[in-house]
């Protein structure tokens, strides 16, 4: 099977337009082609699950009846995202196979949300009434082992996700890249772009 995951750094314009930069190159996308790609991040999904996952998206952002997308529209959407390189394909029994087909050809960045989004997310949290307590909650970070932070200094010096892989044996790959998923689901680190198999 063939499961599917974004590509990519979103950027900010000061036009508000949904914008993916690979390589240090900015690439700007349409609608649907920003909640198909938004719905890829920090997962390894089929293409009929990813669908799935943008329509619910468009339902929390717009509601039940507000926002349709055709079938030909998202396959058409789908299938640009992957030729501009901003959806990645890893093929596999299951999805971890496919992901460590994905991984093992990625550059990454570590993620690093700034205080700013912290602060904003907390009196965000506060203005909704749900208290101090739940509020300071903007402020932590997902608790990581030794092992998931050693590999993240390692790959956040260069983000060779496939250069440190190579340095290991097979055995401590296997290890590494497993700690490189794990990573990757806890948003941690994310994929800048892709070299081609």
């Amino acid at each position: 099977m063939e499961y599917y995951t974004a590509v990519g750094t979103k950027r900010e314009q000061p036009d508000g337009a949904f914008c993916v930069e690979i390589s240090g190159q900015p690439l700007l996308l349409s609608d649907t082609e920003s909640f198909i790609w938004t719905a890829a991040v920090w997962s390894f999904t089929r293409k009929e699950e990813l669908q799935g996952r943008m329509e619910q998206l468009l339902e929390a952002v717009f509601g039940e009846e507000e926002r349709k997308v055709t079938a030909e529209d998202f396959s058409s959407c789908f299938q640009r995202l992957c030729t501009r390189g901003l959806l990645a394909a890893g093929k596999g029994r299951c999805y971890e196979e496919a992901a460590w087909e994905i991984l093992t050809r990625s550059q990454v960045s570590v993620m690093r949300l700034p205080v700013s989004n912290k602060l904003s997310a907390f009196w965000y949290n506060i203005e909704q009434g749900y208290g101090l307590k739940k509020a300071v909650k903007a402020f932590r970070s997902v608790q990581l082992d030794k092992e998931e932070k050693q590999i993240l200094a390692e790959v956040g010096q260069d983000g060779d996700a496939a250069g440190l892989l190579r340095k290991t044996g097979e055995q401590e790959s296997r290890r590494v890249l497993k700690t490189l998923l794990s990573l990757y689901e806890k948003q941690k680190i994310i994929i800048r772009k892709i070299r081609e198999a």
